[in-house]
């Protein structure tokens, strides 16, 4: 059977829908981070939301609170569960037992990041 190969205009929209995905976890993590850091305190754990571009994924993953600031001065970077990156719009950049840290490609991905970063 004949698959065609997508066209650039496909993967751009693709690149589009994964990115404000991953965004949403971002902001969704970022509101919750107040909240975290009065539970940190009593358990020592930091809980954030897998920033997958799977929408329905509402899996957790505890880090330190170093890492979650680390991950958040790079717009382009996303805390995701292994497994949950896409390989053709992002790369790993750090790889733990629990979750891995992801990178946008430069182009559109990055761009959408950059421009969807809640701390800007």
């Amino acid at each position: 059977m004949f698959m065609r190969k997508p066209t650039r205009a496909k993967n751009d929209e693709r690149a589009k829908r994964v990115a404000r995905n991953q965004a949403m976890y971002r902001q969704v993590n970022e509101r919750i981070e107040e909240v975290n850091e009065a539970f940190g305190e009593i358990s020592g754990e930091f809980l954030v939301v897998c920033e997958c571009s799977n929408p329905v994924c509402a899996e957790q993953i505890a880090l330190s609170r170093q890492t979650y600031e680390e991950t958040r001065a790079n717009p382009a970077q996303f805390i995701v569960r292994p497994g949950h990156q896409v390989a053709d719009v992002e790369e790993i950049v750090a790889t733990e037992a629990e979750y891995m840290v992801v990178e946008k490609h430069e182009g559109t991905p990055a761009q959408l990041a950059e421009k969807t970063n809640p701390r800007e």
